[in-house]
């Protein structure tokens, strides 16, 4: 798929749409007690042009609504539609939202806030990314909301900085449907189909909704594309005028090419920089390439990116009395994908075996060609592709009980879940054409095999976590103004992880071992009513984030000593050598400690809130060198403070005008110096303390302007971000932007058929303006600690390029 910068073409509409007949069963956001009431009907819509409501709760919490997911692009995800909200830093990688984005909220990364679609957590079991682009069909979306700490009863186990809900709308009351066609730049266009049943009867109050799309578009720049086909459903059931069911299932599934990254350097000297079209030389008969190993990074057809989702999920809810409510929310989350890779693989002489090709079991075997079906009698390089595939299944449930004693109304409840996530890297031969057999690798027939039949792998381990909390909280009513809230939470997470002998660096043995983590988490909020328009809120929340599975537990194989040919040091019941395994063990779970003070004005014409904050930071992870095992691992670096002040105020309609504005100055520093290791691994130290924390603007402001009277709708809306470092050293940084986008819309009339036909005119990035973004899940793992490339991991950051100017139109009905 190739296109120019601004290509934009008409794509007809859809002869056809496609609705697939599935009951299905999922779950609504629960209720939390320290963040106030989740909002899912829509009541906000009138106020600050969609991107607040009237908030209670004793936390700062910000809430977009549908009003304002649907003037965005239809196709677009999370990160675009809260960046304008306070303390957010926030932007799409491109105008279609199928690339993802970048998200930090107060300088918290992705990994380190906690998602969660309908009430069920969707960060990744092992490193706790977070991918917007499939969790959700922004068209199913009635509210997305963020916290600036961890809720109580939230399903996470990597939430120190936060959390982020997406609440999906429910079968409506009535019978309907609604068909949205979208097109645009980049060769661009989305069909989306949507039916309600309506309520079955009054015997049987039931309904259900279902709803499919398909999107596609080109790369905003280069060669390559995305496509990606999306169904949700959900049931609702009201069983008895006390009991009802709520579930919901969402299945998604994409194929990406993915987007370059290039260094500040290579952008200012190209900004369209991406990967070319160029097919490396193949190989074949066994020869090797002189030019594959440089060709093949530089292929777009060699990364990609292909994934699929499968989240389900059901609440049942029952008052059992006027005083005791009960419910069990259980969820199953389903994925695989596999991250790009191509590369050489130099095959050993059958006569000189090494540490390539090593198999469970300590053992090292010769490889066959793949390409020859045989062993060589001589080294010989090939060239192929080397995916990073993840498989990932995961069920858990969580159960709640409230109940009502005076002035009290006592929560509490359990949350258990397991996961398991295999994570391997065969190595997948393509044909003479350099095509790749299988772009989604699931024929494992077609790796290259070892000569004992297993394939070759330069990963391959499995990781089982269990994860469980137990947690109380009590909103006690001192009074018709004021409310006192405290909470204790006690979270664990046990993981058991099994290497498999490969020939990674540091995973070339087969080990185990668990891991427990384990820590208590109090919280204690209030909130006083002033009077009708004013309320103080308060609270101070601890918060952690477990280590990632695949770090710290990676990489403990090192030495000369761990030779396999060696069988001296092989136990041949176990597989296992003695004196090779060191194992990480020292790495910390994350903590933070948030406090927050804020004022809500709630008037006759407009909304406000202004909310101080700090967080002490403690333990902090991140990715660093470790010259025993010579790979990166995770580690604590030590601690770090965070204080800022957020503000936010949006207006009612006045004569069909509505405005939102929001402001953040965020002090971000890191507490410590960074102990790390030269290229020579030599020890050495760099003075990080008292630097800004990298990503993390000091000032970043938001504002929307809009008018709709009749059938006339249009908003304008600009998002300032400042200056951000990208390193420890801050020896590296990003020139601050501000981004324009505009939108409008008309409502033709009713007729016999069509209800409320709308169409719509969506323009990102208005004015075109160029900037780079850091990735969005780096809490560490993607920041460079200095442009000193004698440090271990020093050298040039990569960054991601802005979207440039994107144009859609989209044609709605109801029917």
């Amino acid at each position: 798929m190739n296109q120019t910068k601004h290509h934009f073409k008409i794509k007809t509409l859809s002869s056809a749409l496609i609705l697939i007949g599935v009951i299905s069963f999922p779950a609504f956001a629960q209720n939390t007690t320290d963040v106030g009431t989740v909002n899912i009907s829509g009541e906000g819509d009138k106020l600050g042009t969609g991107l607040m409501i009237e908030e209670d709760g004793v936390k700062q919490k910000s809430t977009i609504t549908k009003a304002a997911i649907e003037r965005a692009n239809p196709s677009q995800n999370v990160t675009e539609f809260l960046k304008l909200l306070p303390g957010i830093n926030s932007n799409s990688y491109d105008g279609t939202g199928l690339w993802g984005g970048t998200l930090s909220y107060r300088g918290f990364a992705m990994n380190q806030l906690g998602f969660t679609v309908n009430g069920v957590p969707v960060n990744d079991a092992a490193n706790y990314a977070a991918y917007p682009m499939e969790y959700a069909d922004s068209n199913n979306l009635c509210e997305v909301y963020v916290t600036g700490s961890a809720d109580n009863e939230a399903p996470h186990v990597a939430a120190s900085g936060g959390n982020i809900g997406l609440v999906y709308c429910r079968p409506d009351d009535k019978r309907k449907g609604k068909i949205i066609q979208s097109f645009g730049s980049n060769n661009y266009y989305q069909t989306y189909a949507r039916v309600d049943s309506g309520l079955f009867s009054e015997n049987f109050p039931a309904k259900f909704f279902l709803s499919y799309s398909h999107t596609q578009a080109d790369k905003p720049f280069g060669y390559g594309g995305a496509k990606a086909d999306h169904i949700d459903a959900g049931f609702d059931w009201k069983i008895s005028s006390s009991t009802k069911l709520e579930t919901t299932i969402s299945s998604h599934q994409m194929f990406v090419n993915s987007l370059f990254t290039p260094t500040l350097s290579q952008w200012l000297a190209n900004p369209s920089i991406e990967y070319g079209n160029k097919i490396p030389t193949a190989i074949a008969s066994g020869a090797s390439s002189s030019d594959f190993g440089t060709a093949s990074t530089a292929y777009y057809g060699y990364q990609n990116n292909p994934f699929r989702t499968l989240i389900a999920s059901a609440k049942l809810e029952s008052q059992i009395n006027d005083r005791l409510t009960l419910s069990a929310s259980p969820y199953f989350w389903y994925g695989y994908g596999a991250g790009p890779g191509a590369s050489t693989l130099t095959l050993p002489a059958s006569s000189s075996l090494s540490s390539t090709g090593i198999t469970p079991g300590g053992n090292a075997y010769a490889v066959v060609n793949p390409y020859t079906g045989t062993v060589p009698s001589s080294a010989t390089t090939i060239g192929g592709i080397v995916p990073n595939i993840q498989h990932t299944d995961r069920g858990g449930i969580t159960l709640f009980s409230q109940y009502v004693l005076d002035d009290h109304k006592i929560s509490g409840g359990y949350w258990l879940e397991r996961a398991v996530k295999t994570q391997t890297q065969p190595f997948v031969p393509v044909d003479a054409q350099g095509n790749i057999s299988d772009a989604w690798y699931r024929n494992s027939s077609g790796y290259a095999l070892t000569t004992s039949g297993y394939p070759y792998e330069k990963r391959n381990y499995q990781t089982q976590t269990l994860s469980q909390s137990v947690f109380v909280s009590d909103t006690y009513a001192v009074n018709k103004n004021l409310d006192i809230i405290p909470g204790l939470k006690y979270l664990s997470v046990n993981r058991s992880f099994q290497n498999y002998g490969s020939a990674g660096t540091g995973i070339g043995l087969d080990y185990e071992t668990n891991q427990l983590y384990n820590s208590f988490l109090p919280s204690l909020g209030a909130r006083l009513k002033l009077d009708s328009q004013n309320q103080l809120f308060a609270n101070i929340t601890t918060g952690s984030k477990a280590p990632a599975s695949n770090g710290p537990l990676i990489g403990w194989v090192f030495g000369s000593s761990c030779s396999t040919t060696s069988s001296a040091s092989v136990d041949k019941t176990t597989g296992k050598v003695s004196g090779c395994i060191v194992p990480n063990t020292a790495t910390d779970m994350e903590k933070s400690t948030t406090t927050e003070i804020g004022h809500r004005y709630f008037g006759e014409n407009f909304n406000s809130t202004v909310t101080i904050f700090n967080v002490a930071y403690n333990n902090r992870i991140i990715s660093a060198y470790n010259p025993a095992t010579a790979i990166t691992q995770e580690t604590n670096i030590g601690n770090s403070s965070i204080w800022g002040l957020e503000a936010q105020a949006g207006t009612k309609p006045i004569n069909g005008w509505s405005a939102y504005v929001s402001g953040s100055y965020i002090n971000s520093k890191m507490n410590d110096n960074f102990n790390t290791t030269t290229t020579s691994n030599v020890a050495t130290t760099l003075n990080t303390s008292g630097n800004q924390a990298p990503d993390t603007p000091t000032w970043m402001a938001g504002a929307s302007l809009q008018y709709a009277s009749g059938p006339v709708i249009a908003n304008l809306s600009a998002k300032y971000t400042g200056t951000r470092y990208s390193t420890l050293m801050n020896d590296e940084s990003l020139d601050p932007f501000t981004i324009v986008n505009f939108s409008a819309g008309y409502k033709f009339p009713t007729t016999s058929f069509f209800q409320n036909p709308t169409i719509r005119l969506n323009v990102a990035n208005l004015f075109d303006k160029q900037y780079l973004m850091l990735g969005a899940n780096y809490s560490g793992t993607d920041i460079k600690p200095t442009t000193n490339t004698a440090i271990s991991n020093g050298g040039s950051p990569t960054y991601y390029v802005g979207a440039p100017r994107f144009m859609s139109i989209s044609l709605s009905s109801e029917f």
